[in-house]
């Protein structure tokens, strides 16, 4: 009877200490999709069949009230956005549909380190209409959830949706400072590569103060050599950037790794693009040029 007791204790104790561990024990081994709540039962079946889903997919319906449990009160709105979240051994694999507006796949692997997301995945974000895609962060991170079978940090969710909002703010004041209407995908690329820098600087550095924190903003800012206004209210939300990403309590090992790796890929994709700018100006430049030659013989004959 006393071994049955104790056995029956220790059985108690396991569940108090480790409930949440064991609320999400149940990790998913395949594909997991979210569905926007306001999507009419039309539109759910539209993306199902876009997305690719199989049958027997778990299916989560991310409602506003869900959405704001995931991410905080800020994020409001209709849910339309919808994703589909797949095991991969190809690293971390991230596409969106021509009616993700605003986030591009880099912006949400950039956030996906901030919310502890590793490699393992292969994700697909859509919509049936226009939308810029940050609301759909909730029913990502709610997805990875269910297939790491562990729940993310709420601080974590709240602050990698800051940060894609951050990012966002700055991709459309680096299109401003060219007098774009809206940012272009290079710029939304610069846009995440001076927040990963911030985050490598904040790893190595491990600034204390509001001046040491703004200080490596103006800092990271120049050595990009970015064409952007640092007026102070951008100063000051990527100092607060800085601030929230150094308080999460992360294993700074890892995070440098992913930040290091994330790096590289941007590095890439941003040689690339300016490596085809280049070939496009030099052709551009030889046609004028040749155009020219051609008037200009037209003329002297006449």
């Amino acid at each position: 009877m006393r071994l049955y007791q104790k056995a029956t204790l220790l059985s108690c104790l396991t569940v108090l200490m480790f409930g949440q561990q064991v609320m999400f024990a149940a990790k998913e081994t395949g594909p997991v999709v979210t569905l926007g709540g306001n999507l009419s039962s039309i539109q759910q079946e539209e993306m199902r069949r876009r997305l690719g889903v199989p049958v027997g997919c778990k299916e989560i319906v991310v409602t506003t009230a869900a959405g704001q449990q995931c991410l905080g009160p800020g994020i409001s709105g209709r849910f339309f956005s919808c994703a589909l979240v797949e095991p991969s051994t190809q690293g971390l694999e991230v596409t969106v549909s021509p009616n993700i507006t605003e986030v591009t796949p880099l912006m949400y692997k950039e956030v996906f380190i901030t919310a502890g997301v590793e490699d393992g995945y292969s994700i697909k974000v859509d919509a049936p209409k226009g939308v810029t895609g940050h609301a759909a962060l909730a029913g990502l991170l709610i997805a990875l959830e269910k297939e790491m079978g562990k729940p993310i940090a709420l601080d974590r969710k709240q602050h990698a949706s800051k940060e894609l909002t951050t990012t966002s703010n700055i991709a459309d004041k680096l299109a401003k400072s060219e007098n774009k209407p809206k940012a272009s995908e290079q710029e939304k690329h610069q846009a995440v590569k001076l927040v990963n820098d911030l985050k490598k600087a904040v790893s190595d550095e491990q600034p204390k103060t509001q001046a040491e924190r703004e200080a490596l903003v103006k800092r990271v800012v120049q050595d990009l050599n970015l064409n952007i206004k640092l007026d102070e209210a951008t100063l000051k939300q990527l100092a607060k950037c800085c601030e929230n990403f150094a308080k999460l309590g992360l294993d700074w090992s890892t995070v440098r790794k992913q930040l290091q790796g994330m790096g590289d890929e941007l590095k890439g994709v941003l040689n690339d693009k300016g490596k085809r700018e280049s070939w496009i100006d030099a052709a551009g430049k030889f046609f004028a040029d040749l155009w020219g030659k051609i008037v200009k013989a037209v003329k002297e004959i006449k």
